[in-house]
């Protein structure tokens, strides 16, 4: 009688396990794609207002200026040709713009000045 309750508690036990590793991998799988959807939402918040805030010094001519503030932690953000990309760890965006710039690396964090000199952008 008793090896027959020991044998119960061990299978119990063994499906207790089971269906506990199951959750796991299951809540595992959609921490990870969460966390995904979250850099891919902040890189393209960013790769849009930097690309919004280019397009608008360049369509205002010579002389205009834009200055933006960039909250962008752990985000590389940069500038090149017609895109702006930002990057944050395994996702990227690219915003399109209206002017081909030359290449610019900027800061993840603080503000921007952008610039319209000739006809040409220069950031900040």
């Amino acid at each position: 009688m008793r090896a027959q309750v020991s044998i119960e508690i061990v299978v119990i036990l063994v499906a207790l396990i089971v269906t506990f590793t199951v959750f796991m991998i299951l809540y595992q799988n959609q921490a990870t794609n969460l966390q995904q959807t979250q850099d891919k939402l902040q890189a393209t918040d960013v790769a849009f207002k930097i690309a919004n805030a280019i397009n608008y010094v360049y369509l205002g001519g010579d002389g205009s200026s834009y200055s933006l503030a960039v909250v962008a932690p752990r985000i590389n953000i940069t500038a090149a040709g017609n895109f702006v990309t930002a990057e944050r760890n395994t996702v990227f965006f690219q915003a399109p713009l209206v002017v081909n710039i030359t290449n610019y690396t900027i800061n993840n964090s603080g503000e921007i000045r952008i610039r319209n000199v000739g006809g040409n952008i220069v950031i900040n």
